[in-house]
């Protein structure tokens, strides 16, 4: 059993390993863009919303659907108004729905071609990340920290057997790795 489960391992991080190649990030930024294409479209929608929220609220991504449209983006419209909200190519089959700059409505199916993934982590780098959001992508945070982080050598096999992966998220690299060493003393 345990030389099964050490195996199993062994074949996650070697899974890993390729996963990265020979980019294996080297701070939280480059990280955060490797998670963030991995992710999947709902949640990735849902981060990005939340960026929209503080400042661009026209690049919100709404489901194309009744309630979406009747209850969020047009309650207050009149049919003709509505009518003058949706944009020539507007397709009703399509999943996504989106306001361009002129507050015109669009419809798409592809979500990750109107998220712009540098802008998202530049946006979670300098805002609190919610961590839950990252939790299936533990393995990879620590991969990443371990591998591309400056500084590892400095410390010892108890300190990286208690490093926590939402810290390595949520701080910067060359902070952690001197706030563990400063602990020391």
């Amino acid at each position: 059993m345990n030389t099964q489960t050490n195996e199993m391992e062994m074949n996650r991080i070697d899974a890993i390993a390729r996963a990265f190649g020979n980019n294996i990030p080297t701070n939280r930024k480059e990280l955060l863009m490797f998670i963030l294409e991995d992710m999947d479209d709902d949640t990735l929608i849902d981060l990005w919303n939340e960026r929209c929220q503080n400042g661009s609220y026209d690049d919100e991504i709404y489901p194309l659907d009744e309630y979406h449209i009747n209850e969020v983006l047009c309650p207050h419209r009149t049919p003709f108004e509505m009518l003058r909200a949706f944009a020539d190519d507007f397709n009703p089959h399509d999943d996504y729905v989106m306001f361009n700059g002129y507050g015109v409505m669009v419809s798409f199916d592809d979500p990750r071609e109107h998220i712009y993934i540098s802008d998202l982590a530049d946006y979670l780098v300098r805002n609190n990340i919610d961590t839950e959001k990252f939790e299936d992508w533990e393995d990879e945070i620590m991969y990443a920290f371990l591998h591309g982080a400056e500084g590892m050598e400095k410390l010892t096999e108890e300190e990286i057997g208690d490093l926590d992966w939402e810290r390595i998220i949520d701080t910067d690299w060359d902070e952690y790795v001197d706030e563990i060493i400063s602990d020391r003393e």
